[in-house]
């Protein structure tokens, strides 16, 4: 009795998937500001469930707000951080750690994906699904 289910109206607005994407839309429309905050809430919401592949999305996707947007490197590594930690913790060798490893391979080569581009190679995009998302 005293659970409290994921399709009740109460929760349904706060949870990792609704939050993300509330933050989703508010990109849509250019509301940085916006997507941010609601990205950090939808990092924490699947923390909260235990969703660590989840959190781990949102926390790369702050990042890339953070850094791309706001020039706020130094708290962009540190959300990237945030992200590496959930993936190791969760195990995960899938397509979330392929952007992960894609967004440091781009940092490290000037900021450009033509300039990572030139010096990934094409196992790793391909071991861990990126490739199949990109085309």
């Amino acid at each position: 009795m005293g659970e409290t289910s994921v399709d009740d109206p109460a929760r349904a607005g706060r949870s990792g998937a609704a939050l993300e994407e509330r933050a989703r839309s508010a990109h849509l429309v250019g509301d940085y500001a916006a997507t941010i905050g609601l990205y950090e809430r939808a990092y924490q919401a699947y923390r909260r469930e235990g969703e660590l592949l989840c959190a781990a999305r949102a926390a790369r996707t702050v990042s890339w707000f953070r850094g791309w947007i706001y020039g706020e490197w130094a708290v962009a590594n540190g959300w990237m951080a945030r992200s590496r930690g959930l993936l190791d913790q969760a195990g995960d060798d899938t397509q979330e750690r392929g952007w992960v490893l894609l967004a440091g391979v781009i940092e490290n080569f000037g900021g450009t994906l033509h300039g990572a581009a030139e010096n990934i190679t094409a196992d790793l995009l391909c071991a861990t699904g990126v490739v199949a998302e990109l085309t």
